[in-house]
């Protein structure tokens, strides 16, 4: 036992040389096309201040760990759930930074159409947690529950606030595509985005309710309203 114990030591050395902070780092940039400016150090420190399920959520997110059809290559990979209309696709959405998350939509717009080879089904948000970093649907839903107008994600800082939501969002997303991704997809064709909208709001407010004991929040929105 003390020499596999040895050998594990050694070997881990040099097999897993990433700390968490720089594998979160090389997910963000690489998978999800997003740079950060702030310390690596305010990861760990944030995600071991919250209750467990809120950390796990957030990592997941942060790791690009959502089970979305893009990620694991399922036939066919599906658009965005949450009932975006049109965007560019996947590899064409431009790297989030501080700099250009304020102007993501009108330079997704250009880099379409100076794409004259993209054919209409390109032209759909797809089901990847690198659309999700940005988009617009999901952010609506959860501005309206948690009652502020903070983005899902910051490139200039990482808060229990963002962690939350990431939370949040990630309950939602699995939960409709577990119960309602056949009817979204229905809907989708029908063109009836309205119907996704309010499928989409209900699920993030449920989603919101499950988890508010996790939450330590100010009071969300009136029940009523959805």
């Amino acid at each position: 036992m003390k020499l596999q114990g040895s050998l594990y030591k050694v070997l881990s050395q040099h097999m897993f040389t990433d700390s968490m902070p720089l594998l979160i780092k090389r997910r963000l940039c690489r998978s999800l096309q997003v740079s950060i400016n702030f310390s690596l150090d305010v990861f760990p420190k944030v995600l071991r201040s919250l209750k467990q399920g809120v950390s796990f959520s957030a990592l997941r997110f942060l790791s690009n760990a959502w089970n979305t059809s893009w990620r694991m290559h399922e036939v066919p990979r599906h658009a965005c759930l949450f009932g975006c209309k049109a965007s560019v696709p996947d590899r064409f959405s431009p790297p989030l930074s501080s700099s250009s998350s304020s102007s993501s939509a009108s330079s997704s717009s250009s880099s379409s159409s100076s794409s004259s080879s993209s054919s209409d089904s390109d032209l759909v948000a797809p089901d990847s947690l690198r659309h999700y970093v940005r988009c617009d649907s999901l952010l609506k839903a959860l501005q309206e529950v948690f009652q502020d107008s903070s983005p899902l994600f910051s490139c200039s800082d990482f808060c229990p606030e963002q962690a939350y939501k990431m939370h949040v969002a990630s309950l939602a997303y699995h939960a409709l595509k577990a119960s309602h991704r056949g009817e979204i997809v229905r809907l989708r064709e029908e063109g009836k985005f309205d119907e996704i909208s309010c499928i989409v709001r209900r699920v993030v407010y449920a989603s919101f309710v499950h988890a508010k004991p996790s939450l330590s929040l100010l009071p969300g929105p009136d029940l009523c309203d959805f």
